[in-house]
């Protein structure tokens, strides 16, 4: 669930192929475009990325997807 001005930055990720064909797709996102001002451009490097803070977030997204699917 997004805001509805967000819906329209939300289609550009790649899930939106997956909805547009009628697949179910969870979209996780930190809306880095919005925050991170190399997104998407020459200067999109692995160095502007914060890996620590991705593995949290992945180790949350395993910890409550483990919680859900156990219940």
């Amino acid at each position: 669930t997004v805001p509805r001005w967000l819906v329209r930055h939300i289609r550009r990720s790649d899930n939106s192929s997956y909805w547009k064909n009628g697949y179910q797709a969870i979209m996780v996102t930190d809306t880095s475009n919005f925050r991170n001002y190399a997104y998407h451009n020459m200067a999109d490097k692995a160095d502007t990325l914060d890996y620590y803070r991705m593995a949290l977030v992945v180790d949350g997204l395993a910890n409550t997807l483990s919680t859900l699917a156990s219940e």
